[in-house]
C-alpha cells in the first residue's frame, strides 16, 4: 500500500521497481548485468592501479633528477667558490687582474667584485 502510494509521487521509483523486477526474475539478464559489473569494476581498479603507479614513478623521477641537479648545481657552485678562494689569494699578493682572471678563470670583472668585497671585509 505504502509502495503505491510512492510510485504514485515519484514515477520513477515505479520504473526502478518495475526493471527490479524483471532483472530479479530473468537469470540471464542478471548474469550479464553481473559480468558488465565485473568488468566495470575490474577496469576501474586496473586505471587506479595504473594512476598510482604512475604517480609512484612521476615522483621518482622527480626525486632523482632533482638530487642530479641539486648535485650538479653544488658542484658548481663549489667549483666557483674554489676559482673565487684562489683569486683572492693571488689578489692577497698583488697579482695583476689579467693574470689572475687568466689563471683563475673568472672575469677581470668578478675579480675586481672580490677584491671589493674583501676590502670591505677588511674595513
Amino acid at each position: 500500500m505504502m509502495m503505491k502510494m510512492i510510485t504514485a509521487q515519484e514515477p520513477m521509483i515505479g520504473r526502478a521497481l518495475t526493471v527490479e523486477d524483471v532483472f530479479v526474475k530473468n537469470d540471464e539478464e542478471r548474469r550479464l548485468y553481473e559480468l558488465r559489473e565485473k568488468g566495470r569494476l575490474e577496469f576501474q581498479n586496473a586505471m587506479f592501479t595504473a594512476e598510482r603507479r604512475g604517480e609512484l614513478r612521476g615522483k621518482q623521477e622527480g626525486l632523482l633528477g632533482g638530487m642530479q641537479k641539486g648535485r650538479q648545481d653544488g658542484i658548481q657552485e663549489g667549483i666557483l667558490e674554489g676559482m673565487q678562494k684562489a683569486a683572492r689569494s693571488m689578489l692577497a699578493r698583488d697579482l695583476p687582474l689579467a693574470l689572475i682572471s687568466e689563471i683563475s678563470g673568472l672575469s677581470v670583472e668578478e675579480i675586481k667584485a672580490l677584491k671589493e668585497t674583501g676590502e670591505n671585509h677588511n674595513a
